[in-house]
């Protein structure tokens, strides 16, 4: 083991074991209930989408797959973060980000070839046609100029505005995860971050019940923000209540 202060000594877990002593578990224990209770929200969000797509078609498809991948980077968050391994779960929050985005695009947006490139076997050529399709930034202005979809865009636009600098700052080891490292990652921002990815799961949910065509399904959805409005960002919140009315 490096002696105290040394190069892999690992100082956040050293100054997380010693506030959890201080506070007599309170961060573990804020944060275990959260990742507790939003695990409850996944389940209930899972049960009521447990409905086949509404058409086999490969844009109906290739969209399921990305929202889901979007889901299970979620659920990756949350075990990065119960585990304490904190520092990584905003670069797998902006992974969930980008693949929702992806999900939403894919339906609305994306042209028979692009949905051919997304839906070929995986090889070399594959892969590099696929390096043509759009970025994030050009996906939510794709659809931006869909009416339909205005209120996803306004979700994923917000979340952008708000976190895509930080976010991509982990993704890149800029300064925000080096000075994390170097000081601790407050337990706000690591319930904040759990907020946040609850928020973007509730959104791919809402894009599961649309791809099911079944009727009353998205308000249905909805309904688990009076549930579960304690692990969800205000914002997101405010943002679903809206779109039943």
């Amino acid at each position: 083991m490096a002696p105290d202060g040394g190069v892999f000594t690992d100082r956040r877990n050293v100054r997380t074991l010693e506030e959890t002593s201080q506070t007599k578990g309170r961060a573990a224990m804020e944060i275990e209930l959260l990742v507790n209770r939003s695990e409850l929200l996944m389940q209930n969000l899972s049960e009521l989408l447990a409905h086949p797509l509404y058409d086999d078609s490969t844009r109906l498809g290739v969209s399921a797959q990305a929202t889901c991948l979007s889901l299970e980077h979620a659920a990756a968050v949350r075990v990065l973060v119960c585990s304490g391994m904190t520092l990584s779960a905003p670069a797998m929050l902006r992974c969930q980000f980008e693949a929702l985005a992806r999900g939403i695009w894919s339906l609305y947006c994306a042209s028979e070839a692009q949905l051919e490139s997304l839906n070929k076997p995986l090889d070399n050529e594959s892969a590099d046609a696929s390096r043509s399709l759009p970025a994030v930034g050009a996906m939510l202005d794709q659809l931006g100029k869909v009416p339909v979809a205005n209120e996803a865009v306004r979700c994923l636009s917000e979340f952008k505005l708000h976190s895509w600098k930080a976010l991509n700052s982990y993704v890149h080891s800029g300064l925000h995860p080096l000075r994390r490292q170097a000081d601790g990652y407050p337990l706000e921002l690591a319930i904040a971050t759990v907020r946040q990815s609850n928020g973007l799961a509730m959104l791919a949910g809402m894009q599961i019940a649309i791809l099911t065509g079944v009727p009353g399904l998205q308000k249905t959805v909805v309904a688990l923000n009076c549930r579960f409005g304690s692990c969800l960002p205000i914002a997101a919140k405010e943002s679903m209540s809206t779109r039943t009315r």
